[in-house]
């Protein structure tokens, strides 16, 4: 970024918006850098809902914002959706948040400023409307497996405080490079379970949402994500550690029938080896975006028990946009194409099962906010 020197003077301050709603229900960009040489609004959000770039492809560094007068830079992205759109800037060579957006969030990674468009349409299942509230509690529990504190976000309903009765439990595990609070900071998934309440589409549930990243609170997730995103310590961090703490704490109907497990990509992954290998610990198993390659080998015990005495899930749920190409390469087909192998193996092992493809969707939270809110809240307890 050039620094202004002696010779320049630095350009009259012009208020305006950050981010506009244009009177052609337009959405519009707005960032004041009056001494940069190039910027560009990024995020994989937004740029995959515009069109700029597809999972399995070269990555797009972001769209190029147009200098204006007065040193802002703007760029008008056209009509937008009733989604939040999780953005940044490249400032030359600087990646940074919005300066003028409160609005920040936190992840495993990089912080992303939101654009938070779900009101636009107030009858918006993610828009929060004047119903009774839960209440999402942000707590730590100690790991043995790690010796490390470990975080947990947990939505109570509405009624918890004021009822003496015991709840089901959904477990929801977000995606890589996320973190406890990903699912309700940037999946909604209090203000859906709010609105699914009070419309009597759901039943009331606490929901579980642990760190999915063998990491303590504060620590600094390793680069190497491959070496560090395997299964097994998240089957054993859940059923030894996170279970057992959620129910002792916690009112809650510690059974099979009242414990279901979901989870988006890294956490699909997580629920897929979990589930299957813990066949009586869960009765109602969601997978979003998420496919394993090899799952016939690695969860050939599964698959031969369930051929002989049926699925042990009351329901399992797959669901994927059918733009999904993460993790592909030479010998990977991507998330999109794995999952329908996983279709297809559990169809010839007759293990009743459900798939959802979203038309024109990529791996993003358009898709598993979507799940979530229509299949798999409305579905649990059913």
């Amino acid at each position: 970024t050039q620094e202004p020197t002696n010779a320049q003077t630095k350009p009259a301050t012009v208020s305006r918006k950050n981010i506009e709603i244009t009177d052609q229900n337009e959405l519009k960009f707005n960032l004041f850098a009056p001494f940069a040489n190039q910027v560009f609004i990024a995020g994989w959000d937004i740029m995959s809902y515009y069109g700029k770039t597809k999972s399995g492809q070269k990555p797009f560094r972001g769209i190029p914002m147009q200098k204006t007068e007065n040193g802002y830079w703007s760029i008008n992205l056209g009509k937008p959706p009733a989604e939040p759109l999780q953005y940044f800037y490249w400032i030359d060579s600087v990646r940074t948040v919005d300066p003028e957006n409160a609005q920040i969030l936190s992840t495993a990674n990089q912080p992303l400023s939101v654009a938070d468009l779900v009101c636009l349409d107030s009858a918006n299942i993610f828009c929060p409307k004047a119903v009774p509230r839960g209440m999402v509690v942000n707590v730590f529990y100690y790991s043995n497996q790690l010796n490390k504190l470990r975080p947990l976000s947990i939505y109570l309903p509405p009624d918890y405080f004021t009822a003496t009765k015991a709840y089901p439990v959904l477990y929801l595990l977000h995606g890589a490079g996320e973190i406890a609070t990903s699912w309700v900071n940037a999946g909604k998934a209090n203000i859906v379970a709010d609105n699914l309440l009070a419309s009597g589409k759901m039943l009331p549930t606490i929901i579980v949402m642990p760190l999915g990243h063998p990491i303590g609170e504060g620590d600094v997730l390793p680069s190497a994500g491959s070496s560090i995103n395997r299964q097994p310590w998240f089957e054993k961090e859940l059923t030894d550690e996170i279970i057992p703490w959620i129910e002792k704490n916690f009112r809650t109907k510690n059974n099979k029938a009242d414990r279901a497990l979901a989870g988006l990509s890294m956490g699909g992954a997580q629920s897929i080896y979990t589930a299957c290998r813990n066949p009586g610990l869960f009765n109602y198993v969601y997978i979003l975006s998420a496919g394993d390659q090899h799952f016939e080998v690695n969860q050939a015990a599964f698959l031969a028990n369930a051929r002989q005495t049926g699925s042990p899930f009351k329901k399992l749920f797959l669901g994927v946009g059918n733009l999904d190409k993460v993790g592909k390469n030479e010998t990977n087909p991507g998330v999109y194409d794995n999952m329908l192998s996983m279709h297809n193996l559990l169809t010839r092992y007759n293990i009743v099962h459900d798939l959802k493809i979203l038309p024109d969707t990529d791996h993003t939270w358009y898709a598993w906010r979507n799940f979530l809110a229509n299949d798999v809240l409305p579905t649990l307890w059913k």
